[in-house]
């Protein structure tokens, strides 16, 4: 006799189903891309707290500037530093992230007076003009003489990046801008844009020879 066995129900093998609840591993976990950091319009990365600011914006902060130091029977006169010469004087860039002024050659008077105007910028701008709006740190790593130096030799250029009552700002001397940043690509710390500015730097000082 040949025995026939039937397999039943209970008799099958258990088919295998994914669990729900068992978590995945990290090969089975889908690959996500970590979030961008904002870049400006050269592609280099915005610093954090600094904003984006386009020609519009920093002629507006800077009125507000202005109409500050006007209301407080003040007028001073600044050299300007950062990408706001790029942007605003040159109009090599679109936007900058960093507008400051070489304020060594200010009394403490004048600097605190500038800080509060550049407070009262930032409180009551329309957009957000961010951390690199007067920071200070054009202020930075500048001897007291050469300051005074530019400070002269730029108001004898005449550049004028904005003017309005209270508050005129001056591009620094273009020979002066040029070996900052020789001088930075020197020593290896160069900055991304550094080369093009000094490009821009002496083309615009040789204009001015002929």
């Amino acid at each position: 006799l040949h025995l026939i066995h039937t397999l039943s129900l209970h008799d099958a093998l258990p088919i295998s189903t994914p669990d729900p609840s068992r978590t995945l591993n990290l090969k089975e976990m889908p690959s996500s891309e970590p979030p961008k950091q904002p870049c400006d319009s050269r592609g280099v990365p915005v610093p954090a707290g600094c904003c984006v600011l386009d020609p519009k914006t920093i002629r507006r902060g800077l009125g507000l500037m202005a109409k500050y130091l006007h209301h407080n029977n003040a007028d001073l006169a600044v050299i300007a530093v950062g990408g706001v010469v790029s942007t605003l004087f040159l109009r090599a860039w679109t936007t900058t992230t960093d507008v400051d002024a070489l304020g060594s050659t200010l009394t403490t008077a004048q600097r605190r007076l500038l800080a509060s105007a550049a407070s009262y910028a930032k409180t009551n701008s329309p957009v957000p003009l961010g951390d690199g709006w007067f920071s200070g740190q054009g202020m930075q790593y500048v001897r007291p003489e050469v300051a005074r130096d530019v400070y002269e030799l730029s108001m004898a250029q005449n550049d004028i990046i904005f003017c309005s009552e209270g508050l005129t700002v001056l591009a620094p001397r273009w020979s002066y801008a040029f070996m900052v940043c020789v001088d930075r690509l020197s020593h290896g710390v160069g900055r991304p844009y550094d080369m093009g500015n000094a490009v821009s730097y002496l083309d615009r000082k040789s204009t001015r020879l002929n």
